[in-house]
């Protein structure tokens, strides 16, 4: 929220209300950790203690007791318009008196609204679920201005209301998005960006400019591709890349950069954390195979695999309960080349918690399951890569490498909760430390420290070990003698031969492809080329 005068700017992360100043001065103005904030020329006020708390002088007092969804003050602080589940008021902080401005019908679910006083004092508008409405308050008079719209920012002179079409879920679990448009109090609506043309995509907020003097630095200068969301899984083989955002499976070709769709849900983004969502991505050539989870406390979920440019194909499904990994499940895919597989488990409860009483890998089939079984054990048996048709498998006391059907070529008493395979190169992250061996003799080459304990990236509906491989450390992929992980939002390369560790880049999920390392930042796919790593 920018101050009048465009110098400064309120925000608030967890440790407080902070003011910053666009020459890059920061304090906390508040150090209680607020919800929504807003800010007027001599006061600023947030959503907390039960209602709406207003802060002047260094003093603050509770303004309004309510569950209060959104709020807006005046320029001049006069008057603060405020939503609740009941409707939308006007309150003045010098009275504490509020005013009912429009109710909410009784067969209206509100979860959540948005509020904006007209810089001249004179409109609210707001949002209630119900599209966008505005109150003359001169006259009173409520009226509807459009029938979708969040985010609702006023012009500096009052005309226009600048808002993005856009919806969310109930449950705060998708968002549909559309063109960014402004509606005049009159009812007037036009688009400003559209979502399908030229500077659009998945539009979710938008602001005013206040001079024409501001002078903005040119546009970065950006490489890979956007995913649409956050990218939530990433994995490669090959050139080609295959992610989730949004809820949508998808495979990049990193040489001729074109992206394919291979499953999205129908017109809406699904938020990262999403009860219902996709998982335990794999690509194997130019197969792609995931598992889908469905909403509820007792959920549905399906296994799929894919090749590129068909249809989605079943490989599986079955039920869990209570937020966590089914009894029998399938996934943790791993794959490359021509071999895809996967595993499936049975958990029983032992008293003090569910445990894994057996686990097998299963090798999907380009024409779909029943998926044959190749190897089995009693307890933990994860599959963690596929290199050049052998699998690598940990367990509770040791880790092996298979063939495509299930033949022990290499055993070693080491259990591992993430694992590389490469040529002869494998490491295994035990502990804080990776070890390198040699696959052909067995022989452990090398011993290099690591910042903390490691493990992979998972999914809890998708891999029974996923809580025990809750690590900030993720050991991601191997290619070159260079082993590749992802630590606090950094992306770094070790290199085998000598331990020399080094940051590379911003981001999460790094993975080889031929051309070099492809990582996740944000809501993109990046690629560094070999000639800029490391060697």
């Amino acid at each position: 929220m920018w101050t009048r005068d465009s110098r400064r700017y309120v925000y608030n992360p967890p440790d407080g209300l902070h003011v910053a100043t666009t020459a890059g001065r920061d304090r906390i103005v508040h150090r209680r950790p607020p919800g929504s904030g807003n800010r007027s020329p001599d006061t600023f006020a947030f959503i907390g203690n039960g209602g709406i708390t207003l802060v002047r002088g260094g003093h603050e007092r509770i303004l309004v007791r309510a569950d209060v969804f959104g709020f807006s003050c005046s320029r001049d602080g006069s008057r603060i318009a405020y939503a609740t589940r009941d409707g939308v008021y006007l309150v003045s902080p010098a009275n504490s008196r509020s005013h009912l401005l429009s109710s909410t019908p009784e067969d209206l679910f509100v979860f959540r609204a948005d509020v904006a006083v007209s810089p001249n004092g004179r409109f609210v508008a707001f949002t209630l679920g119900q599209g966008i409405k505005i109150v003359d308050l001169r006259t009173r008079h409520v009226r509807a201005l459009a029938p979708l719209g969040q985010g609702l920012v006023w012009a500096p002179d009052s005309s226009r209301l600048l808002y993005v079409e856009s919806t969310q879920s109930t449950s705060g679990d998708s968002i549909s998005v559309g063109d960014v448009k402004t509606v005049t109090p009159g009812g007037r609506v036009r688009t400003v960006v559209s979502a399908s043309k030229s500077y659009g995509g998945q539009l979710v907020a938008a602001a005013w400019t206040r001079s024409t003097r501001v002078l903005y630095r040119r546009p970065q200068q950006v490489d890979g591709v956007f995913a649409g969301g956050p990218v939530q899984e990433l994995v490669t083989d090959g050139d080609r890349v295959a992610f989730i955002a949004c809820g949508a499976v998808s495979t990049w070709t990193t040489a001729t950069n074109v992206v394919t769709t291979i499953a999205r849900p129908p017109d809406y983004c699904r938020w990262v954390n999403s009860r219902g969502h996709s998982y335990s991505l794999v690509l194997a050539g130019d197969r792609v195979a995931w598992v889908e989870k469905g909403w509820g406390l007792c959920f549905h979920w399906d296994a799929y695999e894919a090749t590129i440019g068909a249809a989605p194909i079943a490989t599986g499904d079955g039920s869990g309960c209570l937020g966590g990994t089914p009894i029998d499940g399938v996934g943790t895919h791993v794959g490359a080349g021509g071999l895809l597989v996967r595993s499936a488990w049975h958990m029983t409860s032992d008293g003090s918690g569910r445990a894994v009483s057996e686990q097998s890998i299963e090798r999907v089939e380009p024409d779909g399951c029943p998926c044959p079984v190749v190897s089995s054990s009693p307890g933990a048996y994860m599959p963690l890569d596929v290199d050049a048709g052998r699998i690598v498998v940990s367990g509770t006391n040791e880790t092996r490498i298979l063939d495509a059907n299930g033949a022990i070529l290499l055993s070693l008493p080491v259990p591992a909760l993430a694992a590389q395979l490469s040529g002869r190169d494998l490491v295994l992250a035990a502990f804080s430390q990776l070890r390198v061996y040699d696959v052909d003799t067995g022989e452990l080459r090398r011993t290099w420290p690591l910042p903390t304990t490691a493990g992979h990236d998972c999914d809890l509906y998708g891999d029974p070990s996923c809580l025990a491989s809750v690590r900030r450390l993720k050991l991601g992929d191997l290619a070159h003698g260079l082993a590749a992980y992802a630590l606090d939002g950094q992306v770094h390369l070790l290199r085998l031969s000598d331990g020399a560790d080094k940051i590379v880049a911003r981001g999460t999920l790094p993975r080889f492809v031929d051309r070099g390392l492809v990582y996740a930042d944000g809501a993109r796919a990046r690629v560094l080329p070999f000639d800029r790593l490391p060697r």
